[in-house]
């Protein structure tokens, strides 16, 4: 799960350092044979501050994010960060 994140936040912001970031998780739940798992993630680059995600320094450096895990295999479906 958390390598899904860190693919999604380093495949989508140009200046977040995934292995900076922090993450939380906030509530998990099962549906229809899947794991929903929802938190939030603030993104940091690799010298340890805070940065909205863009070179050109806009946009917000907190962000939530929904991941959904199939409970059969265990494998992540889909990484959101909104």
């Amino acid at each position: 799960m958390v390598s899904a994140l860190y693919d999604e936040i380093g495949s989508t912001y140009d200046t977040a350092d995934p292995g900076s970031c922090r993450y939380s998780i906030n509530k998990t739940e099962k549906s229809g044979g899947k794991l929903l798992v929802y938190g939030e993630v603030t993104l940091y680059d690799k010298y340890g501050k805070v940065t909205g995600g863009w070179v050109d320094g806009s946009g917000t450096p907190f962000r939530t994010f929904d991941i959904t895990i199939s409970e059969s295999s265990r494998d992540v479906t889909s990484c959101e960060i909104d």
